[in-house]
């Protein structure tokens, strides 16, 4: 069984950070302040664009920030936490990139080093920038009372201050709500595997086809104000990671924690738990370095989703499930439609990559 002894028996979603509407996204919102005690790191974090657009926050940093300890004393909640590692997220990403690649640091100053360290240990999560801090825990509802729709979300902290950064990250989680009622379906999907009941298996497998297609539907609206330029011109960098080899050479020191540099992978959209959950439900295997940067990303989840994503591995198989029901015609379909639905979702997927990553890369090669 799973660690929570749930694996064998029945899924249940809240006891692994899953909410039944909003999916891997925290069904209480994230905390948009953390208690006065930190009231230093909250009040650069609500200036972060201006300190970076005016490349002072290197400076407000090392002048006027004083280290600050992370305790459970203080820090009183999983939210308190969450938040504890975005403030300390954004802070930190801007400390480095302020100045963009050519002008990174070897080090991070301690008052930002120690807590941000503490805090990612904490959590099971890396001390960089993760999907985690800048969409999962990044958002409020605008209407508390409001359904958890798209154009009910706000986001709580960017980089650049531009609507191009707040609409990539609430496209993201637009895409995260789509997925939520699919994780559900997954679920259920594996307990009519393990009851021999086929009917469910269909009906499941049709929902999650669903919910594939409108995560699809989601990720399109990237473009209406997410421009490919602005994205990788200004927001691109902040997401950057300690392991990126022309600007770090060897990873990043943490002073007051290790004298030693270490490196650590950047954010990524694969480090969203959605697509995992639909790989491992229909049995679908990467191979090679994808298989290994995938399986890389694992770590920069939240560590309950991280171990939902084990425990789903340990069920009986779908796949050999309808292997076995091979004659069963309506069940071959709604699985391959669950595939080909997958498979369409990733190649749009790539050609949101290449016009927000490669083509703008190809342009600015083309210009230097």
């Amino acid at each position: 069984g799973g660690v929570f002894g749930m694996a064998a028996e029945r899924f249940d979603l809240e006891a692994y950070g899953i909410s039944s509407t909003i999916g891997f996204l925290p069904d209480e919102p994230p905390l948009d302040r953390l208690p006065e005690k930190y009231c230093k790191w909250e009040e650069l974090v609500s200036r972060l664009p201006e300190l970076l657009r005016e490349q002072t926050l290197r400076v407000e940093i090392d002048n006027r920030l004083p280290l600050l300890t992370v305790s459970d004393t203080w820090l009183t909640s999983e939210r308190h936490w969450n938040r504890a590692y975005l403030v300390l997220t954004f802070l930190s990403q801007g400390y480095m990139w302020e100045k963009g690649e050519e002008g990174t640091l070897p080090s991070l100053p301690q008052q930002l080093a120690v807590p941000w360290w503490e805090t990612s240990h904490r959590l099971g999560l890396p001390p960089v920038a993760t999907y985690a801090a800048v969409v999962l825990w990044n958002w409020r509802f605008k209407d508390p009372q409001g359904p958890p729709i798209l154009e009910n979300l706000e986001i709580l902290t960017t980089y650049t201050g531009t609507r191009d950064e707040e609409w990539f990250y609430l496209i993201s989680m637009a895409t995260e709500l789509a997925a939520a009622e699919g994780i559900k379906a997954s679920v259920e999907c594996l307990s009519g595997v393990k009851d021999n009941n086929k009917d469910l298996v269909i009906q499941s497998l049709k929902k999650v086809e669903e919910n594939i297609g409108a995560m699809k539907i989601a990720l399109e609206k990237m473009y209406k104000e997410c421009n490919p330029e602005v994205f990788y011109g200004r927001i691109r960098q902040f997401q950057g990671g300690s392991k990126d080899l022309k600007a770090f050479s060897n990873g990043l020191i943490f002073n007051g924690v290790h004298e030693e540099p270490k490196g650590f992978i950047g954010a990524s959209a694969a480090q969203s738990s959605t697509l995992p959950v639909f790989d491992i439900l229909l049995g679908v295997e990467h191979l090679g370095k994808t298989k290994q940067f995938l399986d890389q990303q694992r770590w920069h989840m939240p560590r309950l989703h991280r171990q939902f994503l084990i425990d789903m591995t340990l069920q009986s198989p779908l796949r050999q499930f309808v292997i076995q029901h091979n004659t069963n015609k309506e069940l071959i379909k709604a699985y391959n439609i669950c595939v080909e639905a997958l498979t369409d979702f990733r190649n749009h997927h790539i050609i949101l990559v290449t016009r927000y990553i490669v083509n703008p890369a190809k342009k600015q090669s083309v210009v230097e």
